[in-house]
């Protein structure tokens, strides 16, 4: 990478989403349902007549689950979240940025989705996607992506505020668990444009964008910022945070379906999610409250 950081004006860098990979689609549909999560729609193939993909729109942002990805094949690539997604509203002022930056983005791509919503209309919407070579970013695959404004009654949002059961509102950060930690912030830092990384208790880095975070530990500090020791490999992103509007609902929803937290305090929760989706999500009403912040 070059020495001198180049940047663009209005290239303005947030999280967008992360993908998980899962082997059954309708299984991990029916777990987030109920989990109290609403399913904004599916990606749909009208070639084949199938729903490949599904959303959760949280805020400004979403999650996406898939059974068949169609990122570039990575040799690390298998089940769980395994893409990372950065919202920009210059994809080409981004790709330029990361070219002058000594990485190597692929050409810009045009993706349409096509949205079939839970009462079977079907949508479309297009975008714009830069992926980088697994080389820049071995940890998982990263791409930057740009929506184009939504005209009313023309084009739906792809990350609506949707109102789930569970009063979850909002995605707040993506924890990523690398065994070198300085290298891959000093990576990320160039790769989203970002010049002060926080490094909160002698132990997280955290890169704060123009919307959500990264958090990024070491292997050896996973155990203290999940409160219990794990003696299983950890993914590279062994889960994220979200935001409550109201936790101690949050709470009671979760007991009521039979999802007991890992941690459960006055201001957290911590949750493991069941194995047809995976993944450890702490989930507050205020970001201060979760571990990696001064005051969590």
């Amino acid at each position: 990478m070059n020495s001198v950081r180049q940047s663009h004006e209005g290239d303005e860098i947030s999280l967008s989403h992360i993908t998980y990979v899962v082997t059954d689609l309708k299984t991990a549909r029916e777990t987030l349902k109920k989990l109290g999560f609403k399913i904004i729609f599916g990606n749909y193939n009208p070639a084949h007549d199938v729903i490949n993909s599904i959303r959760l729109g949280l805020g400004s942002s979403f999650i996406e689950i898939t059974n068949a990805p169609d990122f570039p094949k990575k040799s690390s690539q298998g089940i769980g979240i395994q893409a990372l997604g950065f919202g920009t509203n210059n994809i080409e002022a981004t790709q330029g940025r990361l070219t002058l930056n000594g990485f190597h983005p692929l050409p810009l791509i045009s993706k349409n989705f096509r949205m079939k919503k839970p009462k079977g209309e079907i949508m479309e919407s297009k975008s714009r996607l830069c992926w980088l070579k697994e080389k820049d970013m071995p940890e998982v695959h990263a791409e930057f992506i740009q929506f184009p404004p939504v005209q009313p009654k023309k084009a739906p949002s792809l990350s609506p505020i949707t109102l789930h059961d569970n009063h979850i509102v909002s995605f707040n950060d993506v924890i990523l668990c690398v065994s070198n930690p300085e290298e891959v912030v000093a990576r990320y830092c160039w790769f989203t444009d970002q010049g002060s990384p926080q490094f909160l208790l002698d132990r997280y880095w955290k890169i704060t964008l123009y919307h959500g975070s990264l958090i990024i530990c070491s292997t050896s500090q996973i155990d203290q910022l999940h409160g219990a020791r794990n003696t299983a490999k950890q993914p590279t992103i062994p889960g994220y945070s979200l935001i409550s509007s109201n936790l101690k609902k949050t709470k009671e929803y979760f007991e009521e379906v039979g999802l007991k937290p890992l941690k459960n305090t006055k201001d957290l929760l911590l949750i493991n999610l069941p194995p047809a989706i995976g993944g450890k999500v702490f989930i507050a009403e205020d970001e201060l409250a979760f571990p990696w912040n001064c005051n969590g």
